[in-house]
Formats: C-alpha cells, structure tokens, sequence
C-alpha cells in the first residue's frame, strides 16, 4: 500500500513547496500550471503530473533566475507543457 496522495489541494501543494497558495492561483490564472480538475467547491486538485511541473517551475524560478515574463522562459515552460510525464 502506497502511502503517496493521489491529488494534492493548491493549498497543500504549496505548503510542500513553501510558496505562497496565492503563487498557485496566479500560475493556474497565467496557464502556467493548471489544476488536474476543479472540485464542486472551487478547490484545484493537483496531480503528480502537476507536481513535478511545479518543480521544474520553482527551480527555474529561484536558481536561474528567469523571470516570469522571460522569453526563455516561457520557451521552456511551453515544452514542459508539452511533454507528458
């Protein structure tokens, strides 16, 4: 039995990654990282997929420093987009 969580609320996501939960709105708002599905309640939902594109994300973010309106940036987060994990 696996003890990994299936989804991860934005909250709890965030929490993981010590980002602001407002950080996880704005990048689902840009299109950036959005939700696996939206719950009745207005609550994203986050899969593995989504956790590791947060990953990459925050890695890009706090080490080489691109900033969110980088060209290069935004070159490199439409091929993670892309790809299928």
């Amino acid at each position: 039995m696996s003890d990994r969580k299936e989804y991860y609320t934005a909250g709890e996501l965030a929490k993981l990654f010590g980002i602001p939960k407002q950080t996880m709105f704005y990048y689902d708002k840009m299109g950036l990282l959005t939700p696996e599905f939206v719950a009745e309640n207005g609550y994203r939902y986050y899969a593995m997929p989504q956790y590791l594109t947060l990953e990459i994300i925050l890695f890009l973010r706090n080490w080489i420093s691109l900033s969110l309106t980088s060209r290069s940036f935004w070159s490199i987060t439409r091929v993670i987009r892309s790809s299928a994990f």
